[in-house]
């Protein structure tokens, strides 16, 4: 006897059929069917995956684990150009004395010369407050989660400081009223939030402004050195670094062998070749229904449904009736079973996409894209999948490139794939 079984899996549920086949490997009768439920792996309350809060914990701990290594740096940094010694830094922190504030030195560093402790004070300070740099520049189009509230703040306070003519950052904090009662965000308010960029900006503009005011530790080479710790991160798609055996690529590493070709990696889902493939395997299982007989698309058919999938995206069942020119009587081998929608409003409920990746790239490209080799559509859709920042995509993967590339894979991953 043949059979199939059928699985329909859920979060907290596992449904299953077993079919009987006919001599034509048909479903002709149910052999046994049923579902499996159980509780969800989420918090009941707010849906939040069970490993959150552990999650979150180590990532503050490795927040504070970071910040304190580039404090060390920098403090290094300090005593090996002879600024001061590790014991001169102690006894400034010491809590007998009596220090000005840090803010008022990082708007004064603008226009006075500052002492050694205060430069060292201001260097130190600096280091522990980076501002916010986004990983993935798809965090500009999700205005509700917390990167998108992050950026709507450094937005804001960008605006702010060119309408009041502020220099810096620390010349904002310490002269505006917004800022009096706090300098640092507080739970679910984003809005003391500045760009790292901008954090830069004003690093830079205090050591010129010392340069010309006389500063004898302001050299350039102090300043490369200092930014170089202050803007040191790992890329976003790497692991640690040193033999640590979690070190390297991890989307990479993550990417299975083909259970076909042992020796070849699977293929990313953008790949052209894959979406293809997906493509044509689907079109080969449509079945048009009329009077109960099924019957397979003839060649004909599969290539209007092919050329209907290249011109737009944004397909559905309905498209492929009237691309096929199929009559009332007939149905597609699709769930109809919604008693309250006419068969009309299932098929364009129902939808057909699967050139996505496609239709993006030609949405960054233009047309040119279509006219690529199948290799190079391969080639770019592995490098954004692999890959999470522009200078990996382009020198990790890809490699010395023209200008023009550059610009091709920039805008590709400004439009969120």
């Amino acid at each position: 006897m043949k059979y199939i079984i059928g699985l329909d899996m859920g979060i907290t549920s596992v449904g299953f059929a077993t079919m009987m086949l006919d001599e034509k490997d048909e479903p002709c009768r149910i052999l046994r069917m049923g579902s499996r439920i159980f509780e969800a792996a989420e918090n009941p309350k707010d849906g939040s995956s069970l490993a959150a809060p552990r999650r979150e914990n180590r990532s503050m701990r490795r927040r504070l684990r970071r910040k304190r290594h580039r404090k060390e740096r920098i403090r290094a940094l300090i005593i090996n150009n002879g600024i001061m010694t590790a014991t001169q830094i102690d006894e400034i922190y010491e809590s007998k004395n009596q220090l000005t504030d840090i803010y008022q030195i990082r708007s004064e560093a603008l226009d006075r010369c500052l002492n050694t402790e205060e430069f060292v004070r201001l260097l130190i300070h600096l280091s522990q407050r980076r501002g916010f740099k986004s990983n993935r520049k798809a965090d500009t189009q999700e205005k509700n989660s917390e990167a998108g509230k992050l950026l709507s703040a450094v937005s804001a306070n960008h605006q702010l400081m060119e309408e009041k003519g502020y220099r810096t950052i620390g010349e904002m904090l310490y002269k505006d009223e917004k800022f009096a009662g706090y300098k640092r965000n507080k739970a679910d308010d984003y809005s003391n939030t500045f760009a790292r960029s901008e954090y830069e900006d004003e690093i830079k503009a205090i050591f010129r402004s010392q340069r010309e005011l006389g500063n004898p530790y302001t050299t350039d080479k102090l300043m490369e050195d200092y930014l170089a710790i202050y803007l040191s991160q790992r890329s976003f798609d790497e692991g640690p670094g040193g033999n640590s055996p979690y070190g390297g690529n991890q989307i990479e590493k993550m990417i299975g062998k083909c259970t076909l070709e042992e020796n070849e990696k699977r293929a990313a889902k953008a790949t052209y070749s894959f979406e293809y493939f997906n493509l044509l395997t689907k079109i080969n299982s449509i079945k048009s229904i009329s009077d109960g007989e099924k019957r397979a698309l003839s060649d004909s058919e599969r290539q209007a449904i092919i050329q209907l999938a290249f011109s737009k995206n944004a397909i559905n069942y309905a498209s492929l009736r009237k691309t096929l020119h199929m009559t009332d009587s007939e149905r597609f081998n699709i769930s109809y079973s919604q008693s309250d929608k006419t068969t009309d409003e299932i098929e364009k409920k129902t939808k057909f996409a699967y050139l996505t990746a496609f239709h993006t790239f030609k949405k960054a490209y233009g047309n040119a894209f279509v006219d690529w080799p199948t290799e190079k559509k391969n080639h770019l859709a592995y490098a954004l999948t692999a890959y999470r920042n522009d200078s990996s995509i382009i020198y990790g993967y890809v490699g010395p490139v023209s200008s023009g590339f550059r610009v091709l894979v920039t805008k590709t991953r400004r439009r969120k794939n």
